[in-house]
């Protein structure tokens, strides 16, 4: 099987996971924050993805991450095997 996590930090944050193909799982940030518009890294979306897949970030394959940068002020979040932006 092949995991596929996709992501995006503009405006409303959201994290789909896909297995082979199909997506299994996707959300937006502002259903678990409960802010409209959110904008910024999707932790509870891509949370909520791995976990309803029942798997863990070792299982990606690959990891599909469009951001929308506001400014140079950049940190790095390990996920697992892979290195993603993190505003």
């Amino acid at each position: 099987m092949v995991y596929v996590l996709g992501m995006t930090n503009g405006n409303n944050s959201t994290a789909a996971l896909m297995r082979d193909g199909i997506v299994v799982a996707c959300a937006s940030e502002e259903r678990f924050l409960r802010k409209k518009n959110f904008y910024g890294y999707p932790e509870k979306a891509i949370e909520y993805c791995l976990k309803e897949a029942k798997i863990d970030s070792s299982f990606l394959d690959k990891v599909d991450a469009r951001h929308t940068l506001r400014n140079s002020d950049l940190q790095y979040l390990n996920l697992g095997n892979y290195l993603v932006w993190k505003k």
